[in-house]
Order: structure tokens, then sequence, then C-alpha cells
């Protein structure tokens, strides 16, 4: 289509969206192209898709821009009355929202989207809504609430014969079991999404069913297992050659050996490292986070807590506050095996506090635990009471 019109403005912004995942550049440039267009055309709905799209495209380097990027587009659809388009936009704000920490009014924006949803009598947008609604329930630990959510998602999804939403649904329900640690259900639900994906040859997201599968079997200390899956995912990502995604199951495969104490952890992480370079930001935090923590396990000390450092200086860059969390309670963890106290009861308190403004358990349960460890270390068996009861509450 040649004609530089609303329908080109639109083909363009279909091509960004359909390639966004797997080749950020390719995306930008038609999104940017759009933008302009719609511009010279002035056609508003184009322009705030455009904008959106490349909000998209900075999700792995900068969340804050994204969510400038989602914010124009919201403010351009809300001054035409496009319903559908403000509920794209509020989803997508909402969901940096919580990755910045502000898990109240990213909610808000969830809320606002799922009630434009209704109100058009839109299945496909409310099934959006209801997967990050629950997606925000599983982070405060209200897994009933989440998995009812999901179940009415799937249900919406399968009317549809949406096969890529049902699979959603199916791999958020095996995540909040593995959770859980209800291992088998996990393993069917992610069987369930995997089976999906392989019936509309989505092989990204077989590949990331592979991985979780890898992981439920690495909990389940199953690691010849977990591997064979991890490998598998692996293999996908080359032949697909997604370098971002083969970068993740570099990081996975390490993250198996790291728990198995095999040597090999380290090679696969910084050839993981390597390849997500500066291309995403997100992932580096992820990996050095864990080369930080094969260089803990082996006594390195000083080599844990440089990894751990660049890893919150590229977390801090792009406002990543779960990352900043968990690398401050691994810094915490270096200086109490080095019975450096008070740095360690400052880094641990630190991260406690944002975990407790982000609503993450799991890591709540490790501060308390880290916690109660330092201050029964320094004869401090009262507060070291206190934190142990928290541990043992967050660990119920």
């Amino acid at each position: 289509h040649t004609f530089n019109d609303t329908t080109r403005v639109n083909i363009m912004n279909d091509i960004a969206y359909a390639v966004y995942n797997n080749n950020i550049a390719m995306a930008q440039d038609y999104a940017l192209k759009s933008s302009q267009l719609s511009d010279a055309l002035g056609y508003k709905k184009g322009k705030a898709t455009s904008l959106w799209l490349i909000g998209l495209t900075n999700l792995g380097r900068d969340k804050r821009v994204s969510l400038d990027y989602f914010q124009q587009a919201l403010s351009i659809s809300e001054e035409i009355n496009d319903r559908r388009g403000m509920a794209n936009y509020l989803i997508a704000s909402g969901n940096i929202l919580r990755d910045l920490g502000n898990g109240e009014e990213g909610d808000q924006c969830y809320k606002r989207a799922l009630d434009i949803a209704t109100a058009l009598g839109d299945k496909q947008l409310k099934v959006k809504c209801l997967t990050n609604i629950s997606r925000s329930y599983t982070s405060k630990g209200m897994y009933h609430l989440a998995i009812k959510g999901l179940e009415e998602a799937s249900v919406l999804a399968e009317e549809l014969d949406d096969k890529p939403l049902l699979s959603r649904c199916y791999n958020n329900m095996g995540s909040i079991y593995m959770v859980q640690g209800n291992f088998p259900v996990a393993l069917d639900y992610f069987f369930m999404a995997m089976r999906v994906n392989e019936q509309i040859n989505d092989r990204s997201g077989v590949m990331g069913n592979l991985l979780n599968i890898a992981g439920v079997k690495a909990d389940q200390k199953d690691y010849p297992g977990a591997l064979e899956s991890a490998m598998k995912a692996m293999e996908i990502a080359r032949e697909i050659r997604d370098t971002l995604r083969l970068s993740i199951c570099l990081t996975n495969i390490g993250n198996i050996y790291l728990r198995m104490d095999n040597a090999q952890a380290l090679e696969y992480l910084q050839r993981a490292l390597d390849l997500s370079g500066g291309s995403n930001i997100v992932q580096s935090v992820n990996t050095l986070t864990s080369i930080g923590s094969f260089h803990r396990k082996n006594g390195n000390y000083a080599l844990a807590l440089d990894s751990y450092a660049k890893a919150l200086s590229l977390a801090q860059k792009i406002g990543l506050k779960r990352g900043v969390a968990q690398v401050w309670y691994s810094m915490g963890t270096v200086f109490l095996l080095q019975k450096d106290y008070a740095k360690a009861l400052d880094y641990t308190h630190k991260s406690l506090s944002l975990a407790q403004e982000l609503g993450m358990i799991e890591l709540l349960k490790d501060t308390h635990s880290q916690l109660a460890s330092l201050y029964a270390a320094g004869s401090n068996y009262k507060r070291a009471f206190e934190h142990h009861k928290q541990f043992k509450l967050f660990n119920d």
C-alpha cells in the first residue's frame, strides 16, 4: 500500500506490533514512520497507537521513557474518545506503574480499563484486564482472587477462540501454583499453555513455557529434567534468531547449574550477559545478580559485590525497583558472610523497605530471615525474635 494515507499508518503500526518482541529496531523504525505520517495527516488515532508502540520498544531500556509514551498515547485517545485505545494504554501504563513501585496507581489504571472493556462489551479487552489484575493480586499474595480472575479470563479466551490469550491465562495460573509449591498442578498448566502455543505455532511462546517447566523441575530438584527443558528452549531461541530470548535461556541454564553448585554456571551466565549487552537492561540486571550469587557461593566476595554494584547501577538507572530490592538483599547477604554486620543491616533494611512498598512476599520472607540472623549475631535477641516471627508469617 503505497499511498500516504491512514491505511498506510495502520499497516505500519500493525507491522511494528507484530515484531516488537523479536526485532526492536524494526518495530521502532515503523512506529516512528507511522508517527511522522500521522502528524502529517492529522490522524490522531494512528499517532496514539504509534506512541504506544514506541513505548513498547523502550520497555527493556527505560521503563520511565515507556510510561511517558503510554501517557501521551492515553492523552490523545481521551481527547478523541477512542475508548479501546484508552483501555490498552491504561493497561500498558498500569504495568509500568506497578514495575516502578506505584502499585496503587497501577491498579487504578487496570480498574479504569476493565470498566471501559465491560461498557464496550469487548471480551478480548476484558481478558487483558483480568489477567493484569490477577497479576497484581499475585504480587500481593492474594492467590485465590488471582486464580478466580484467571479462570474467568480463560473462559472468555476460549469463547473468543483467542489461543494466545488462553495460553497466557494457563501460563499465569501455572506460575501461581508454582509459587505456592503445588508443582504437579503448576506443571499441568504449563503443559496446557505449551500445547496451545504448539497449535498456533508460537515458537516463542513454547520457549517461554519450556523455561517455566524447567523452573518447576529445578524447584523439585530434578536438575537433569530442568536442564533438558531449558536446553530445548535455548535451541528454539537459536532457531528463531532471538538474541534477547537466547540470553534469557542462557541465564536460566546458568541458574540451574548454580543451584547444582556446578562451575559451568558462570560460563552460561557470562555468555548471557555478553548477549544482552546494553540492549536489554532488565536482562542484564538479572544476569549480573546471578553472577554475583555465583561468586558469593564460591567465597569470592569482592567479585560478588562488584557484580551486584553493576546490577544495582543499571536497575537504578531505569527505575527497576524490584531489581534494586533484590540486589540490596544480596549485598546484605555478602556483608553478613563477611561479618560486617553494620553494612549487612543497612542493606537488608533498605531491601525490606522496598519489598514492603512493592509487596514482594518472597523477598519479605528472605529479608526478615536475614535480619533475624543479623540481630541474633549481635545478641539482640528481642529484635531477632520479632523478625523470625515475621519470617514465619510470610513463609506460611
